[in-house]
Formats: structure tokens, C-alpha cells, sequence
């Protein structure tokens, strides 16, 4: 029951985000699908009062990219492996920062915000948190994504968080 309840509240997010999307198309034109695919390796760091935790995951995002005011929502998954193998489900946005001047890198913020889950204990259900920096370059077709990301599972993961460098492309 805590589960669907959980899995209910997330798609109601994801739901609500995209409805947004479609009041902010009115008022935005050009806005065009934008996907994204990338490989998140987070190394373990031992700090004072969180640690990091070692693992590497593979992401990816698809929704719709708002090209005049720079922002992307979407629907995102992510299977990770740490110590225990888990997935995520996720409502995903980004702020694209305007084009630099050379038109080929330009640099963005973003949030995630879902549950995860964890298939070897039995399937326990997570709230997913994550903030991320980074930049694009323009290789013509797609674009080559460089980033970092913080990543918090409360309270699965309660003293420790994860800080993954991530590559990836965009398309």
C-alpha cells in the first residue's frame, strides 16, 4: 500500500509538470522534444559529517525543451549500482543558460525530484532528490553533456549522498 501510494504521488508530480509544459507552449515557441542519455560515476569520499558513496548509473531524461526562455521538464530514469542495485523514476527540469558567444557551449542547472526503489531487499520504496550543474557542447547533431550531480535518498541512504561526474549527450 506504501508503495502505490508513493509510486501514485510521483506520477501525479510528473503529471502536474507536464500539464505546466503545456500552459508555458502557449506563450513559448519554439518548444521541441529534447532527450538526454548519460553515465554517472560517483566516487567515495569520506567527509566529516556525510560521506559519499562509491557508485555508477546510467540516466536518461525526455521531455520537452522550451527554446525562448531556456527550459527543459521531462520524465527521467536512472538505474544505479552501489552497494545495492537501485532504480529511479523522476520529474526532471533544467535551466539552460543563455548561448556563449562562440555558439557551441552553453552551461545549465537543474533538479530531479522522485522515488527509487530497491529490487534485492524486497522492493522498498524512496524518496529520490538530485541538483545538478554542468555544461553542453555543441558537436553539430547532438550535444556532448559534462556535469556534476548531488544526489540525496532519505532516508534509504541516510548518512551518506551522491556525487556523481556525469557524461553524456543530448539530442
Amino acid at each position: 500500500m506504501k508503495k502505490t501510494v508513493t509510486i501514485s504521488a510521483v506520477l501525479l508530480v510528473c503529471i502536474l509538470s507536464m500539464t505546466g509544459v503545456r500552459n508555458l507552449s502557449a506563450q513559448d515557441k519554439p518548444v521541441h522534444y529534447m532527450g538526454m542519455t548519460s553515465v554517472n560515476i560517483s566516487p567515495y569520499i569520506p567527509l566529516p559529517i556525510l560521506s559519499t558513496a562509491p557508485s555508477i548509473s546510467l540516466h536518461t531524461s525526455h521531455g520537452a525543451y522550451f527554446e525562448k526562455s531556456g527550459l527543459y521538464t521531462g520524465v527521467s530514469a536512472e538505474f544505479m549500482c552501489s552497494l545495492v542495485p537501485v532504480g529511479h523514476v523522476s520529474s526532471h527540469s533544467r535551466y539552460y543558460y543563455p548561448v556563449a558567444q562562440n555558439g557551441r557551449t552553453r552551461g545549465y542547472a537543474g533538479v530531479e525530484l522522485g522515488v527509487g526503489f530497491d529490487w534485492q531487499d524486497g522492493g522498498p520504496v524512496f524518496f529520490h532528490g538530485a541538483a545538478e550543474l554542468g555544461f553542453t557542447l555543441n558537436l553539430g547533431a547532438v550535444d556532448l553533456d559534462l556535469g556534476l550531480r548531488a544526489q540525496f535518498m532519505p532516508p534509504y541512504a541516510f548518512d551518506c549522498f551522491f556525487l556523481p561526474v556525469k557524461i553524456g549527450l543530448v539530442f
